[in-house]
């Protein structure tokens, strides 16, 4: 008698049969994998006898599993029953996708989950295993959690309710002027972090930091009188200078400082001349006047941000609240810029700088991902209309926020125009803080540092804990505190201003 393709018995046989060829055939694997993930925690316990204070997702010897014991030939079984109503080839499918550890998701995107922390029983038993399975990978480690604020969403990025709230984001900080050693040990061709920068022909090994007054504006020029590099000092008193930044033979000779209406100059002398890394105190008048802030904030709001730009919109809304709650007596204007590609119904759109903050929140909230394409984006557009378009206050302390998950076109003509923009943003004394959102590569993340270390800004990246998004760069610093995004930079953009 012909069995039929559909009968519930002979589909459920069938079924069986592959699921346990499928766990045979992938048993080494993930014992292969097993023994990474072992090897991983090995390593991170060993950061940990260093002193890092790095939080990672698994810590060694860690024994707190929230996971559940699942076995494939019970899971099989459940697929059989479901095979009934959908046909075999619609579950071959599924089979196919749950087998090489492939989960779709709602957008018809699929993301791997092997790199998950996995313990593998005996398969020994009739070619059944077992895989402790945590129900929310994604979700930060208990201390972690608490240290937030113990309301971090689960995998599918949201709260209980579903809800997007503030204060779901986390992130972690670098300033690599304040890691000055540490930043040109990575530039020294050991490792060939070099490169990263070299590719956008740039190199940061020659600084200057002069202490002077505060928004004092500081030039550095060469015997001849040319004008090397111009910065304006932060509210401590500090600008940094640099030159031979695109790799030239620039040779500084003096300092010129203006100030109050005033300008000191001092002459270096040849040893300081040959310095890398040169430390200069220059008295000067202070200035006089109202302080005010200056915030502009630049988005990438292409396709590949969608997995992220509503919960940045809900931050961003909440920083730019509590920036000016805390502050109530200090004029504050916001600009919301956002950008595409080339080709796209945008390239930049800007809101000019506003003192009507409720206006400029609505601006930000009207914003939606679409297009992109390729993986650069229209960076350097972006970056120019903020600096050079958008009518900045000379009284003010200067914040550009750029958030992005990818670089801008890799041409020669775009590495001229973002060495150009680095010094004209330090001349005006505008600080940018790059937020590296979920698909920056090491490239991106080198040259976004660069830019914030030419401007005095800092570097702030997102991490994996919590949840939201595709899975975020490690960034190649040392320790760093893992925070609250919206607290992280509310916390960076009142340094500027205390």
């Amino acid at each position: 008698m012909k069995k039929d393709a559909f009968d519930p018995a002979v589909l459920k046989e069938e079924w069986n049969r592959i699921c346990e060829e499928k766990a045979e055939n992938r048993w080494e694997e993930i014992a292969a994998r097993a023994e990474q993930e072992e090897n991983r925690r090995e390593e991170i316990a060993a950061r940990a006898e260093t002193g890092a204070k790095r939080s990672a997702r698994t810590p060694a010897g860690s024994k707190r599993r929230r996971g559940l014991i699942v076995s494939v030939s019970a899971l099989c079984a459940a697929a059989a029953v479901a095979a009934v109503a959908v046909g075999l080839p619609l579950l071959m499918q599924s089979k196919s996708e749950l087998s090489n550890g492939i989960v779709p998701t709602e957008d018809g995107h699929k993301g791997s989950v092997a790199e998950k922390p996995m313990d593998i029983g005996d398969p020994a038993d009739d070619n059944h295993f077992s895989v402790e399975v945590d129900p929310d990978p994604a979700v930060p480690d208990a201390e972690i959690r608490e240290e937030l604020g113990g309301d971090l969403p689960g995998a599918d990025g949201n709260h209980g309710g579903g809800q997007v709230t503030a204060g779901t984001l986390t992130a972690g900080q670098w300033n690599d002027n304040d890691h000055w050693d540490f930043w040109l040990s990575l530039q020294n061709g050991q490792k060939g972090y070099e490169t990263y920068l070299r590719d956008w022909g740039l190199t940061l090994t020659r600084r200057m930091t002069v202490t002077t007054a505060p928004q004092a504006a500081v030039q550095l020029k060469d015997a001849d009188g040319a004008v090397l590099w111009t910065a304006v000092a932060d509210n401590r008193g500090t600008a940094r200078l640099f030159w031979n930044v695109t790799r030239g033979e620039q040779v500084p000779a003096r300092v010129e400082v203006t100030s109050g209406g005033k300008t000191v100059s001092v002459t270096l002398t040849d040893a300081q001349k040959q310095e890398r890394d040169l430390a200069l105190t220059v008295d000067a008048a202070g200035n006089s006047g109202k302080q005010a802030l200056d915030l502009a904030l630049v988005m990438d709001t292409t396709g590949s941000m969608s997995d992220e730009l509503t919960y940045l919109q809900k931050e961003l809304e909440s920083v730019i609240a509590a920036v000016k709650a805390q502050h109530a007596n200090l004029p504050v204007r916001l600009s919301v810029n956002v950008y595409r590609d080339t080709g796209d119904d945008y390239v930049v759109r800007s809101f000019p700088f506003s003192e009507d903050i409720a206006a400029q929140r609505r601006n930000l909230q009207a914003q939606s991902a679409v297009g992109g394409g390729d993986y650069e984006e229209a960076v350097e557009q972006a970056l120019d209309k903020a600096i050079n378009g958008l009518e900045w206050s000379d009284a003010s302390a200067k914040v550009l926020l750029l958030v992005l998950d990818a670089p801008p076109h890799n041409t020669a003509e775009n590495r001229g125009t973002i060495s150009r923009l680095m010094a004209e943003a330090a001349e005006k004394g505008i600080r940018v803080i790059p937020v590296a959102s979920s698909g920056v590569d090491k490239n991106t993340e080198f040259l976004m540092r660069a830019l914030s270390v030419t401007t005095g800004g800092d570097y702030v990246f997102l991490t994996d804990h919590s949840g939201v998004g595709g899975s975020h760069i490690e960034p190649t610093i040392g320790d760093y505190e893992v925070k609250k995004l919206n607290a992280l930079l509310v916390e960076l953009i009142g340094g500027y201003l205390d």
